[in-house]
């Protein structure tokens, strides 16, 4: 289990799994790292099973600790793909994709746990 700690960086959105039909909520987060020139964000897909009313608490800004399963996701970037004819060959197809940069990966958190964070300076 992974504990992230950041801020929210999009309004929750409800949304439904295909299959299932549960209701779950989607919303960005970046965890913050380093001070000055050697500060950098870490950007989540968080996917959450919150209650609507729990959901109602987190505000774009809002620092939260959210606790969950990391998954690493590949996809590809359909719109840079459009107009391009289908590749005969794999080394044509991965030729294709990196000549338009069209592969993406993102960090998604699966979690039912998001809560507010407090900052604490260290002593």
């Amino acid at each position: 289990m992974a504990e992230i700690i950041g801020n929210i960086a999009t309004q929750p959105e409800k949304r439904t799994a295909q299959g299932s039909g549960d209701d779950y909520f989607t919303f960005r987060l970046a965890e913050n790292t380093g001070r000055g020139d050697n500060r950098r964000a870490t950007w989540f897909d968080v996917r959450a099973k919150l209650s609507q009313e729990q959901a109602d608490l987190l505000v774009v800004g809002q620092l939260v600790c959210a606790t969950g399963r990391v998954e690493p996701q590949a996809y590809v970037k359909k719109k840079a793909l459009e107009g391009v004819p289908v590749p005969q060959t794999w080394n044509e197809v991965i030729k294709t994709l990196k000549e338009r940069n069209a592969l993406g990966t993102s960090l998604v958190l699966l979690t039912s746990s998001v809560k507010q964070h407090e900052f604490k300076p260290p002593a």
